[in-house]
């Protein structure tokens, strides 16, 4: 009686992990769509800080599989461990253990664990940034592991051939396709999630709270010092934009700042600055490639201007997450800059120090991720998202 009641617990704490995992996984679906959307970047409770960054992974290319989000396949997997935890109870309480079921959730729970040790090698050694809530769903495969093993070796005695009818196969395997839909509702109800006013911008109400803290906010005076700066010095609006090569964010934010830019004319104005999250020359991050990134791409504008800086710049935020010394290397000589000249450069201790002393302005202004944004000196929460500065942009300059 005793070992029944225990199976009878580690079943139902294989259940509760089922579904404790389908919910945490929808959460970080939802998470996901907003981030790719542009909305509440930065805001989420799991963003403690670039190391510890849900945000990164959300933006990542690794986020998916084959157009998947991995947050939907998980919800498939624990869909199938819930499918499968609900059988496995109801076969115990008839006295036996359906062979299949049996085998199905032993597989299930080392497809669990090693797809959590992958997925978690993977953040910290390429993505280089790690996902509290993806923590916690590793955490609840390691619990389905422990709990499968004691199921299997309580069962061990009952173990029955099965045959799954026709309904509970139909069931299940609509269930399953169900989760499909997950992921479109997601993105469209993220992509509204700003209320869009017929793409006029952000809602009213929305604008008038952005612009109230904008507008607290303190101001600076941002030189452009040596950086890379886009647009008229004529401009009535300069927009100061502190990233990482390596930085996910900032990556998504190149595809949209120029652009948002651009659509005003010679009234906005763009200063590339850096702030790599790399220890080599920031004590802040984890990134390991950020540091080289910025003395290439600053290497490149001395040399090249302005348009030659672009090149560079397209090129690393487009693979970000493949760079490495050597493809950095030939980039910079596509641009007509010879290996000697580039080594020259790298070991400059001026291209060096224009580095650091962009690190410490933005340390002095209290920078703890990237991008940030700065609007005539003064910092713009949520700047990244197009809707959000080019509303903000517009009311600028009409005053």
């Amino acid at each position: 009686m005793a070992e029944n009641r225990r199976l009878i617990s580690n079943i139902k704490t294989f259940l509760l992990t089922g579904i404790v995992g389908w919910i945490v996984s929808l959460y970080t679906l939802w998470h996901r769509a907003k981030v790719q959307a542009g909305v509440d970047l930065g805001q989420a409770f799991c963003n403690i800080n670039s190391k510890v960054n849900c945000d990164s992974i959300a933006l990542s290319s690794f986020s998916s599989i084959g157009g998947f989000s991995v947050s939907l396949l998980g919800m498939i997997f624990f869909t199938i461990v819930t499918i499968l935890a609900l059988r496995t109870l109801r076969s115990v309480n008839q006295g036996f253990m359906g062979d299949l079921t049996r085998k199905l959730i032993m597989i299930s729970s080392y497809v669990g664990i090693l797809s959590s040790i992958a997925l978690a090698t993977l953040s910290l050694t390429v993505i280089g940034a790690f996902c509290l809530v993806c923590g916690i769903v590793y955490a609840l495969c390691f619990s389905l592991f422990y709990s499968t093993r004691k199921i299997s070796k309580d069962t061990s005695s009952i173990v029955k051939k099965e045959r799954f009818s026709p309904s509970f196969l139909i069931l299940s395997v609509s269930l399953i396709s169900a989760q499909y839909l997950f992921q479109p509702l997601s993105e469209s109800a993220a992509r509204n999630a700003l209320s869009l006013n017929s793409g006029e911008g952000i809602a009213p109400e929305f604008l008038k709270q952005v612009m109230s803290e904008y507008e607290s906010g303190n101001s600076y005076e941002i030189s452009p010092q040596k950086s890379p700066v886009e647009g008229s010095p004529k401009a009535k609006v300069t927009i100061v934009e502190f990233s990482d090569f390596e930085c996910p964010h900032c990556a998504e934010n190149h595809k949209h700042l120029p652009v948002v830019a651009k659509s005003f004319g010679e009234d906005v104005r763009i200063i590339y600055k850096n702030y790599p999250l790399d220890p080599a020359c920031n004590s802040a991050g984890m990134h390991h490639k950020a540091c080289l990134a910025a003395y290439a791409a600053r290497c490149v504008f001395q040399k090249k201007g302005f348009d030659g800086f672009k090149k560079i710049q397209d090129y690393l935020f487009e693979n970000q997450e493949f760079f490495d010394k050597k493809s950095i290397q030939e980039k910079v000589f596509s641009t007509g800059i010879s290996k000697d000249d580039f080594e020259k450069c790298l070991d400059s201790n001026v291209i060096k120090q224009e580095i650091a002393d962009e690190i410490e302005l933005g340390k002095s202004l209290g920078l703890d991720s990237t991008p940030s944004i700065y609007v005539n000196g003064r910092f713009l929460k949520m700047g990244a998202n197009p809707d959000v500065l080019q509303s903000v942009l517009k009311e600028i300059l009409k005053k």
